[in-house]
């Protein structure tokens, strides 16, 4: 967004790939691009990933294959300066980034603070991050700039579950926004909110 994003893309393997040629194909027919949700297929990794959106935040999965191995999850924080902390064991990871397309029209300490929370472990040997060019792991606190990471997950399940919640504030705004917007809310819930809250709005056009 303008303010801050990053992008996470599922994958599976032995082998991290931080060049552009991570990327995979998908077929447009089968994705699902709307308001209320994401869903799409990975051809190249045979992974799948949902989401459905909140004001500040997300609730969504992520399916591997049966044979899949190392269950990972890439996640590119863009180009300026980042920093993230991994909770390894509770499988969570929390930062910020400052990677906005305003840099004129915002204070030059602002932040998009996040947090997401995983249903599983990550395996703290397995995770490597690339900052500024440079490999790095088994670190629980990553920053710098070009940030990205591969997360692997430390389980035998083919489905994890996450929940995102962000803020411009800090931390703890952050904290409230996961509280009271998704909470214990299952996927079904907050997009059933979400189809709600959409077509009351698109009902006044």
């Amino acid at each position: 967004g303008d303010y801050g994003a990053i992008t996470m893309l599922p994958t599976s393997g032995e082998k991290v790939d931080f060049s552009p040629l991570r990327a995979s194909g998908y077929v447009k027919e089968k994705t699902i691009f709307s308001p209320t949700l994401l869903k799409c297929r990975f051809l190249r990794y045979q992974t799948e990933i949902s989401l459905v959106p909140t004001m500040h935040g997300a609730k969504g999965s992520i399916k591997y294959g049966e044979k899949s191995q190392n269950k990972r999850l890439f996640i590119d924080f863009s180009k300026r300066n980042s920093q993230i902390e991994i909770d390894f064991e509770n499988g969570i990871v929390k930062g910020f980034v400052s990677n906005h397309i305003l840099p004129q029209a915002l204070p030059k300490n602002f932040k998009e603070f996040f947090i997401i929370k995983f249903n599983a472990p990550i395996n703290l040997k397995n995770t490597i991050a690339e900052v500024s060019g440079e490999e790095q792991s088994e670190n629980h606190l990553y920053k710098g700039e070009n940030l990205k990471i591969s997360l692997c997950f430390d389980t035998e399940n083919t489905e994890i579950s996450y929940s995102i919640a962000t803020s411009y504030i800090s931390f703890e705004q952050m904290d409230l926004n996961f509280e009271t917007e998704i909470g214990k809310k299952s996927e079904e819930e907050l997009f059933l909110e979400a189809e709600k809250l959409w077509n009351e709005k698109l009902s006044k056009i």
